[in-house]
């Protein structure tokens, strides 16, 4: 495989957002850039020369617009498989280096940007339920999770596959937690790795308004979905998850795997 470094930018109806995480963007870092819109066309979206653009002509929603996108960067033979949403914003150029360096020494296929999930602290004050020491690395893991900004292994999609798209409001819950069950990329569930010092190199969008809950649709449905989760991984969402003996056990098991 490959070393290429892909990134996948997902916009919706935020014109003006887009234009700021893209104008942040060190492209040299990056061997593909694909913008995939699920709204209405941008008035000036034909001037991104740089970026392949997959323009969709109806609402398909977040899910299926990130499967597009990494469908177009696997059939470009990338290896590293970034996906940032348009209300982030990058501060540090040597952002996509740093979360492959932390992939190369730790052997861990997938991160997330701890962001601003409740529980997670805030930028410069995290609070992860443990911290793991590498040699030259150091770990943080979460009890919550976001989507904004993450990092995959290639080997993540041939293993687990794609999202799956009948989880409307948690597709992204269901398929880091195929992930993270998974013996060859996984810590356990509720283990959300991030780099230690993450907000050094990417930050929300202070402009940005989130529209997760619009008219209230998802938390209306939560507990439908909530209910397909628990059955389709016979678990149940709101207490699965590993003791820190048992992630450290996991931790160990890949770095050795990766450096045998």
């Amino acid at each position: 495989m490959s070393s290429r470094v892909g990134l996948v930018i997902t916009t919706y109806n935020n014109e003006h957002l887009l234009r700021s995480v893209t104008q942040d963007l060190v492209l040299s870092s990056v061997d593909h850039c694909v913008i995939v819109n699920g709204g209405d066309e941008y008035s000036d979206i034909r001037n991104y020369k740089d970026f392949h653009i997959i323009q969709h002509q109806s609402n398909v929603g977040p899910c299926q617009s990130r499967i597009d996108g990494i469908n177009y960067l696997l059939e470009k033979n990338c290896e590293h498989i970034f996906i940032v949403e348009d209300d982030m914003q990058f501060k540090g150029k040597d952002i996509f280096k740093r979360y492959i360096d932390a992939h190369n020494e730790t052997g861990l296929n997938y991160f997330c940007f701890c962001s601003d999930a409740p529980g997670n602290g805030v930028p410069g004050n995290r609070t992860p339920h443990i911290k793991i020491q590498y040699k030259d690395e150091v770990l943080h893991f979460y009890r919550e999770m976001n989507n904004e900004f993450t990092y995959h292994h290639a080997s993540i999609f041939s293993d687990v596959g794609t999202y799956d798209k009948q989880f409307v409001h948690m597709w992204d819950v269901d398929f880091v937690y195929r992930i993270l069950e998974h013996a060859a990329h996984g810590c356990g569930f509720r283990n959300f790795p991030d780099v230690h010092d993450s907000d050094d190199y990417i930050m929300n969008n202070p402009h940005s308004v989130s529209r997760i809950n619009h008219n209230n649709n998802r938390d209306s449905d939560l507990s439908r979905y909530i209910n397909m989760f628990n059955h389709k991984h016979n678990c149940s969402i709101s207490t699965t998850g590993t003791t820190q003996q048992v992630l450290k056990q996991h931790l160990k098991r890949i770095y050795n795997e990766k450096n045998c």
